[in-house]
């Protein structure tokens, strides 16, 4: 360049810097926003994974129960602080002494809905088994049974000890489409 630069010039080569940055700034953003799509995969794909699952029976049973209840006849009041997985083992072993799962009804339905909320939008289904011996015997279920052949995925953990055996809580989660027979 020959010659001295005037002030319009000068203004002239700073909107194009600043296009040609623009310009730049908005395909390497386009690049990076295609890439992260091409790569997000389907929403299900990622439910349903071991750590997922595991993950999910924790949360629920450090949970507090978050709601107080007076079960009436058993002269049991609970008050809300109490955590998923006490509760859980509390019941089963009354349910075991004798005691008839109606009367827990009103505990069992609101713990149901705190498991739809953890799980979601995964259909889930909350297992409690007691060890007999070699064999587990189911003393209880919550939630909703996954449909024959459905996709599922499932954690345990050991909630304690009732009348000398193991009580063990199982999680199976299953999409919530699949849960229904639907696309299996």
């Amino acid at each position: 360049m020959c010659g001295s630069l005037r002030s319009d010039e000068r203004a002239q080569l700073a909107l194009m810097d600043a296009m040609v940055f623009f310009a730049v700034s908005m395909v390497i953003c386009g690049t990076l926003m295609s890439y992260v799509v091409s790569n997000a995969g389907d929403h299900y794909e990622a439910v349903g994974t071991g750590a997922d699952t595991d993950e999910s029976l924790a949360v629920f049973l450090e949970s507090s129960l978050g709601e107080g209840f007076v079960l009436d006849g058993l002269g049991l009041e609970l008050t809300g602080r109490e955590q998923l997985g006490e509760t859980l083992l509390l019941i089963s072993a009354m349910v075991l002494q004798g005691h008839p799962s109606e009367v827990f009804e009103p505990v069992l339905l609101h713990i149901e809905e705190v498991l739809v909320r953890v799980c979601d939008p995964c259909a889930a289904l909350l297992r409690v088994s007691l060890a007999e011996g070699v064999e587990w015997v189911t003393v209880m279920e919550i939630g909703q049974e996954p449909a024959e052949n459905a996709d599922t995925d499932s954690a345990s953990q050991n909630l304690g000890m009732c009348e000398g055996a193991p009580v063990m809580v199982t999680l199976i989660l299953c999409p919530a489409l699949l849960s229904h027979g639907l696309f299996v």
